[in-house]
């Protein structure tokens, strides 16, 4: 029997004893013979391999996989408690035949010649195969088998582990699919994705990325190779552009590149992520194909150009030159050099400020009295008009030539092309958008007026010469619109 006992230390130990009666001549037990066995440490030992046997039975449950022998010659197979839940058979002895019985039938003889591979070349295996239980359900899993070879060489033994990698492959099968339909709406929204790693200059573009930039085979490729792709007269903003993303800024560009040949537009943004020293470390970004948007554009320009400058025209003519229609760009051009300052009307109550401005900033420049006086009446309708479609506007003086411009923009609706004949050449007419009135009035005293307007607002350059603030002021009051007292 086995009993604890407390050692001279104080320690429990495991004591195995054993007894045998001791008879006497007339076959009378006379007493007993026995031993004392200390079987602490194998107790100890016995009881370290059940753990380690548990745990190793929960780890293979956690990982779904089962170890098995399998006896070359005889085809009998032994295995773990998760071998028999891998391949759904019942724990007990059975033979290779009743595994093979669960592969898929697709698959059933590529896994009987891969085993019987094995062991007539002494080749270990590593391959994926599926299952089909008898409840229908499908299963793939892994195996991998190892050969065991007696001294002549021969397969005596194979032993492996098998793995149900179901949900592997399942992730994997979805992830397959994801980007599947990633790549095709890639591809039919021409949009490309791509991603660098700083540290070592590589580039993995997407297959829509490869597809735009026509570089094939799809392999990565580095900073410079898309650099060389870019068009020669863009190279430097892109590479600006680059350089500040790295530094924090923001990446959203628009550029050519040279493509087979071929120029198109692309539109590119990215996301720079930094380490914990603030020092760039990966770059994930987008690129897409925006040549047929480009095209529609320009197109769309051309066409408004061709009817800014059919207006340009009319307005010429009618006007003898006085009402000039350009750009934005184009006013810039034809602005002299700033003479007065500028001044911000934040609103209504700010017209007062705005007209004294005017006046000190007009008289500084060089224009007489009576001009001044002409100039600030008219330029305050600009000014009125624009704070009240714009909320504010700003106020400009240049000079050139002996020539003094007021500029007056505002970010307001802008005036439509199609009410700019009436608003600038019928006295009366106004719209919610135009400048009604003050136009005519600005037509009357300024020597000529360049107008840019649009959906972003409108600008005013009004140009005056000297001396001409009463014929001015005449013309103003003979179409009535002012009285005279």
């Amino acid at each position: 029997y086995e009993t604890t006992q407390i050692h001279k230390t104080g320690k429990d130990i495991q004591m195995l004893f054993n007894a045998i009666p001791l008879f006497d001549d007339d076959g009378n037990i006379a007493g007993t013979q026995g031993t004392a066995q200390d079987i602490t440490e194998r107790r100890e030992s016995e009881q370290a391999l059940t753990e380690s046997v548990d745990l190793l039975n929960m780890s293979q449950s956690v990982a779904h996989m089962g170890h098995w022998q399998l006896e070359a010659e005889t085809g009998h197979m032994k295995g773990s408690d998760e071998l028999y839940k891998v391949f759904g058979l019942p724990r007990g002895p059975l033979a290779l035949a009743d595994f093979v019985e669960v592969v898929h039938p697709d698959q059933r003889d590529f896994a009987v010649k891969t085993i019987e591979d094995a062991i007539a070349d002494g080749q270990g295996y590593d391959i994926e195969y599926k299952l089909l239980l008898s409840d229908a359900t499908t299963k793939f899993i892994r195996a991998i088998g190892t050969p065991d070879l007696d001294k002549d060489g021969k397969t005596t033994m194979l032993t492996g582990i098998v793995q149900d990698i179901t949900h592997h492959k399942r992730t994997e099968d979805e992830l397959k699919e994801s980007r599947r339909r990633l790549a095709r709406a890639q591809t039919i929204a021409h949009l490309g994705s791509w991603d660098m790693d700083i540290a070592t200059g590589v580039l993995l573009w997407s297959e829509e990325t490869h597809r735009i930039f026509q570089v094939f085979p799809i392999a990565p490729v580095t900073l410079d190779r898309f650099f060389g792709c870019v068009h020669p007269d863009d190279l430097s903003l892109v590479q600006a552009a680059w350089k500040s993303a790295l530094g924090g800024a923001k990446y959203d560009v628009d550029h050519r590149i040279i493509a087979d040949g071929e120029t198109k537009w692309v539109n590119e943004t990215a996301e720079v992520e930094f380490d914990h020293q603030g020092m760039p470390i990966r770059v994930a970004g987008t690129v897409q194909d925006i040549t047929e948007r480009k095209a529609t554009q320009e197109a769309v320009l051309n066409k408004d150009r061709e009817i800014r400058k059919a207006y340009s025209d009319v307005f010429s003519a009618v006007t003898d030159e006085k009402l000039i229609i350009l750009t934005a760009l184009e006013i810039e051009k034809a602005a002299g050099k700033p003479c007065g300052g500028s001044y911000v009307i934040s609103g209504f109550d700010k017209l007062a400020e705005s007209r004294e401005f005017l006046r000190e900033s007009l008289q500084g420049c060089g224009l007489s009295e009576d001009d001044v006086g002409g100039a600030v009446m008219a330029t305050g309708e600009a000014v009125t008009n624009g704070v009240k479609h714009g909320g504010s506007c700003d106020i400009e003086i240049f000079s050139m030539e002996g020539v003094v411009q007021v500029q007056v923009s505002d970010q307001g609706p802008g005036i439509d092309f199609s009410d700019l004949p009436k608003a600038t050449l019928m006295a009366g007419f106004s719209t919610k958008k135009s400048l009604g009135m003050g136009f005519a009035m600005i037509l009357d005293f300024f020597d000529r007026v360049y107008i840019s307007t649009s959906g972003a607002g409108t600008v005013l350059l009004l140009e005056t010469g000297s001396h001409r603030g009463d014929r001015a002021l005449e013309g103003i009051v003979s179409r009535g619109l002012m009285k005279t007292s």
